[in-house]
């Protein structure tokens, strides 16, 4: 859905706290925040609120008035990478406007540069292919002229905050305020009311019916744009199909995640401050990992090798324009998973170069052998000359590709499972990369994935997750057909600290992109995978954005880092729908193949 969000307020805050509120001649001491250090952070209510639709999967426009001088345009990088549309925003001879936000104890307080409250656009043109309107603070002429021809056409309309004055005369279809909000605001015509409370949490009214959802317990850091998180992620969705408690549960949930970082876009753009702390099961762990490898996989796969690549927030479709998917349907996994998959039945059939080769081969044969798009150059190569009759022990000494570490989850689990020491483990890694990827860059980029996988299938702590990885590429580059290649294990330690000193996902992904690679060879798409897993703290579904948003072998990236981060956390993170949508277009059943991959534990 084509959601235009109009508003009309400060673009950027400076966010400083102190111990207490100092006396009219006194003096607080400030503690740490982003304005002690002079640092102001994107913000405002209609660019938030515009975040919270797109993450929901939604186009979004945004009408704001923006200042003409594109310097002073640049914070907002982040909106256009991520799709906001700033098309229909009008641009105006002044500078962009700011907000300093001073926390003194318990205390508030905010100061503003005034917004021109009298700027306009042509609001049948602002309107032209739009399908639902959400208005912002501040309430001016441009959301007038706005709501009431939407209004006129039958669009429908949202407000999120300050119910002023003019607004009492719209119908809307959904109203979103705060509690001293709605006590001030007089009577007015909606289908449904939410009544945001802070940590009381909020109140859904609709269709003569409410109900109270609590709020989620967060070690708060900053509320600055907590309620236009809460009310563009509820109006998402809506819009999405959800019904109204799951919405606000949703919402409820987002809203907390702005609240532990700072700024207004702290739930989108924020790097997670520790890795989620979890008690799993080992069949939650090696079930995690396996939907974490699917999920990525189907993320990721619409991106793959574009030159130009939306920021995406859910599954897609493969584009008309994608050289390997094109026409595949949203949630539709690719090689990655297909090969763990045939590589599980190898695991299961005795597991030797030669049964690898036969069930890859089988799967080559059903994709559509030489013709298929879906197959990468080093394993059609290897599966050609398999075909030919060649020894299985040579047809691979050639292949530095990451098809060996994209597949290799199952070995991860496997290992994991059964307790086995590095050196053990990647002799199952060498067999399983015999027949199409026997060298030595290819088994230690493997090595690094399984070894990860298997830490965490372990229960290891997310340091010992990464140490894990490291040990495992180490112990790979000893193996196989020598080839030369940077070090993966050098290249992860590079891309780690690309992870660990940036600051937004999108500095994250451009970094790593430019500096490491997102590519087929394993010494690019292996660290990249293993720093996103980093940069996410173990979350998988962060871990899976990240790399579909990275350029280049996307699914691949994608879905070895989800595999990692499955691995540690469990599949819960990794959202219901999306693994709803991969189990049923794949016809993908994700407890018998953790069945499957006991059993072979067990062998």
């Amino acid at each position: 859905m084509r959601v235009l969000v109009v508003g009309n307020a400060s673009l950027s805050d400076l966010i400083l706290k102190a111990g207490a509120a100092p006396g009219s001649s006194s003096v607080s001491a400030l503690k740490d925040s982003p304005g002690t250090h002079g640092k102001w952070v994107p913000g405002g209510a209609a660019t938030t609120i515009a975040l919270a639709i797109r993450a929901t999967g939604h186009e979004v426009q945004l009408c704001h008035p923006l200042a003409a001088d594109p310097l002073q345009r640049s914070d907002l990088s982040d909106l256009t990478a991520r799709g906001i549309d700033f098309g229909k925003s009008p641009l105006v001879e002044a500078e962009a406007g700011r907000c300093i936000i001073v926390y003194g104890g318990a205390d508030r307080f905010a100061w503003s540069t005034p917004s021109d409250r009298e700027v306009s656009v042509d609001a049948v043109e602002a309107l032209e292919g739009v399908e639902y309107v959400v208005v912002a603070p501040v309430w001016s002429k441009l959301s007038q002229l706005i709501v009431a021809e939407a209004n006129r056409r039958g669009i429908p309309c949202a407000l999120v905050g300050e119910f002023a004055t003019g607004a009492d005369s719209v119908d809307w279809d959904t109203v979103i305020i705060d509690r001293a909000q709605r006590e001030a605001a007089g009577r007015f015509a909606t289908n449904t009311l939410v009544v945001t409370d802070g940590a009381a949490g909020s109140n859904v009214a609709v269709g003569g019916e409410s109900f109270h959802v609590p709020a989620r317990p967060v070690e708060v850091v900053d509320t600055t744009g907590a309620g236009d998180t809460y009310g563009g992620s509820f109006i998402g969705a809506r819009l999405g199909g959800r019904g109204h408690r799951e919405a606000a549960e949703y919402a409820t949930e987002m809203a907390a995640k702005c609240c532990g970082g700072f700024g207004s876009w702290a739930a989108f753009t924020a790097a997670p401050a520790e890795p989620l702390k979890t008690e799993l099961s080992k069949r939650d762990r090696v079930v995690g990992a396996l939907w974490g490898t699917a999920c990525g996989d189907a993320f990721g796969m619409p991106n793959s090798f574009l030159r130009q690549l939306p920021w995406l927030t859910e599954m897609m479709p493969g584009p008309p324009n994608s050289p390997y998917h094109a026409g595949y349907p949203a949630g539709r996994i690719t090689d990655d998973t297909e090969q763990a998959i045939a590589l599980t039945e190898a695991l299961l059939a005795g597991f030797t170069p030669e049964t690898v080769a036969a069930k890859l081969n089988e799967w080559f044969i059903s994709v559509g052998g030489e013709s298929s798009l879906a197959v990468g150059p080093s394993t059609k190569r290897a599966m050609l000359a398999f075909a030919r009759g060649e020894d299985v022990r040579e047809i691979g000494k050639f292949g530095v590709t990451n098809g060996s570490a994209m597949r290799v989850a199952p070995i991860g689990v496997v290992a994991g499972l059964k307790g086995l020491s590095t050196r053990a483990m990647i002799d199952l890694v060498e067999v399983s990369c015999t027949p199409t990827h026997f060298t030595s860059p290819a088994i230690s980029g493997a090595g690094a994935i399984a070894g990860a996988i298997a830490a965490a299938i372990k229960g290891a702590n997310w340091d010992d997750v990464i140490r894990a990885a490291l040990e495992g590429a180490a112990e790979g580059e000893t193996r196989g057909n020598w080839i030369y290649a940077p070090s993966i294990v050098e290249r992860i330690r590079l891309a780690l600290s690309i992870a660990d000193r940036s600051a937004t996902p999108k500095e994250f992904t451009e970094t790593i992109s430019l500096v490491v690679g997102t590519g087929e060879p394993c010494t690019e798409s292996v660290p990249a995978a293993v720093a996103a897993a980093h940069y996410a703290k173990g979350n998988p579904a962060l871990a899976i954005e990240l790399c579909a948003n990275a350029r280049g072998d996307t699914d691949t990236t994608a879905a070895m880092a989800g595999g990692i981060c499955g691995a540690f956390a469990g599949w819960t993170p990794l959202p219901d729908r999306w693994r709803a949508l991969v189990g049923e277009v794949n016809k993908l059943d994700v407890a018998l193949w953790a069945t499957k991959l006991e059993q072979a534990a067990a062998l």
